[in-house]
Parts: C-alpha cells; structure tokens; sequence
C-alpha cells in the first residue's frame, strides 16, 4: 500500500505548496483513494508535481464537513466523473469556528449535495471488503478540548457541533489494519478502540490527525493532556503517523514520550505500507 501526501500544512519540498488542511491519495491492492481534498485546489498542483493522475482515482472520502478537508471537493469534481465521493450526510450542515465568540463559517460547499457522485454513508458503510467506513467512536478518553470552539447549524439554530459528520475508514491489507483519520474530533484513542471492536483485532497502522493545535489562536492542548494521550496511545502495539491538527508543537512533545512509534507526515511525503 501507497500513501502520498498531496495537502498538509507543511512540506520540505519547494515545488509543492503546504496549505492548512489534508488530502491523501492512497493505492490500494484494489483502489486508488483521495482521503480528504483540502481547503482549495491545491491538491491538484501538487498530484502532478508529485505524478499522481486524478482522473484515475476511483474513491474520494470526506473525513467531515470542515472545509480544511473538503474544499476542493468542486475542483475534483470537474476533474473527475466517475469516482463515488463518499461522505456523511451532515456533512453539508452549515459549520462554524468561534474566532473571538464570533462563529465563523468553516462548512462545505452545500450546492455539491445533490451532485451524482456524492455518496452519502451510514454509521458503518461497507465499500468492500478491504475498505470499511465508521462514523463512530468505543468510549470519550482523552477528546480535544478544542470540539468546544465548533458548531453546527440545526434548524435556525447554531449549536455544539456533534460530530456526526466525521468518518473514519478502515483498510485491511496484507494482513493489516490500517485506521485513516482526518481530525479525530471523536479522540483518537475512541476512533481506534471502535475500529478494534469492529474487526475484533488490534489496529495495526493509525494515520489521522489528533486536533491538538486551535487553527486560530495556535494555543495548544495542556502538557497534562498530552501526557494522558501519550500514555493511552503507548498501550496500542502499532505505529502512527500524525499532521495538520496535531500541530509541530505537540507532535514534538508526544515524540519525546513516544519515541519510534510516533511520526510526522508533510506535503509530498510517500509512505509504504
């Protein structure tokens, strides 16, 4: 299995943009995925410079309904045909970030829900065998503290956002399960816990942001906190890999603890699985 980081925040490499948000493209034995599509097109330029055909992926999946993870879902649109875009139906609810009390929109695109190639998925949707999506968590351990600044609109209403538009998706390949995240808004450790009930095995591989960092003031989770979540995500016998939300400040101190298990991916990074 392939993964190529095609949208991160960050990247060593000077032809390729890094951009607030996340796009994954990913090979499978069966599959060629774009897990996520950033906040814009940058996608786009990076795939070619990084030789990655969009017009031959045959899966798209949306982590949630920020627009960090699904803004580009228009440009892939005119791009794409023939690819189901797979994606929550509350995804399309409008969604906003508190800046300074002040709720700022940070939703999709809502004019894409009606579109052909949207597939909308239950809380346990079955692509195939090697690919499960879930949209639920086993447990409340160690949630980012930050899920308190987002909201959702629900009628005229806006209200705590509830997360029910975040999936998460298991791979099975080559004997292993591989758990992909966008934010983890659900915790990581309840994300991981679900996956293992599911599929009655432990989670080999978690790739997945953990919304450590606020995207606005930069302010970070509490050292008590990151101690917490070192210590449960050291209980798991696997290897993760972390981006975006997580932020460099708090990947920084969870490695000092985690050591070796623990690794940073940036815009145009390849990993082999």
């Amino acid at each position: 299995m392939k993964i190529v980081v095609l949208v991160e925040n960050t990247t060593k490499q000077k032809d390729l943009k890094g951009k607030h948000g996340l796009c994954l493209y990913m090979e499978t034995e069966r599959h060629k995925v774009l897990f996520d599509l950033g906040p814009d097109d940058t996608f786009l330029h990076n795939a070619k410079k990084c030789g990655v055909d969009i017009a031959a992926v045959d899966t798209v999946i949306i982590s949630h309904g920020h627009v960090d993870h699904g803004g580009g879902l228009g440009a892939f649109l005119q791009m794409n045909h023939t690819a189901k875009v797979y994606i929550r139906p509350d995804a399309f609810l409008p969604h906003y970030n508190k800046v300074l009390r002040i709720p700022v929109y940070c939703g999709l695109d809502s004019k894409y829900k009606s579109h052909r190639q949207i597939v909308f998925t239950d809380e346990r949707h079955i692509i195939d065998k090697n690919l499960i999506l879930f949209a639920d968590g086993d447990g409340r351990k160690c949630m980012p503290t930050f899920n308190s600044s987002l909201q959702e609109q629900r009628g005229r209403q806006k209200v705590a956002d509830t997360f029910t538009h975040e999936q998460n998706l298991i791979i099975q390949e080559g004997g292993k399960m591989i758990v992909v995240g966008g934010c983890a808004h659900r915790g990581v450790i309840n994300i991981m816990n679900q996956a293992s009930v599911m599929n009655g095995k432990q989670v080999d591989v978690v790739i997945s942001g953990f919304h450590l960092t606020d995207p606005v003031s930069k302010k970070t989770e509490s050292n008590e906190f990151l101690d917490r979540l070192a210590y449960n995500l050291k209980k798991h016998p696997c290897q993760f890999y972390t981006f975006h939300c997580t932020g460099t400040d708090c990947y920084d101190y969870l490695h000092k603890q985690m050591g070796d298990c623990l690794h940073a991916l940036s815009t145009g990074d390849v990993l082999e699985i």
